[in-house]
C-alpha cells in the first residue's frame, strides 16, 4: 500500500487522507476491502477526494483482485 501512495506525488496531500488511504488499501490487500471499516474509508474519502480521484479508481480495480 506505501508504494501505491508514494507514486501519487503526496507532498500536497493532507496526512489524515494519506493515513485514511493507506488504511484502505492495506484493507483491500488484506482481502477485507468489502468489509464495513473498508466501505466506511472508501466513502469518507470518496467524500473527500471525489468517485473519479486516481486513488479512488486504483482501489476499485484492486477490489476486483483481493
Amino acid at each position: 500500500a506505501n508504494s501505491i501512495i508514494n507514486e501519487m506525488g503526496t507532498a500536497e496531500m493532507d496526512k489524515e487522507i494519506k493515513e485514511q488511504l493507506t488504511e484502505y488499501f492495506l484493507l483491500i490487500e488484506s482481502g477485507h476491502g468489502k468489509e464495513d471499516k473498508a466501505i466506511s474509508l472508501r466513502d469518507s474519502l470518496e467524500k473527500l477526494l471525489g468517485s473519479m480521484h486516481t486513488e479512488i479508481q486504483r482501489a476499485d480495480m484492486l477490489l476486483n483482485f483481493f
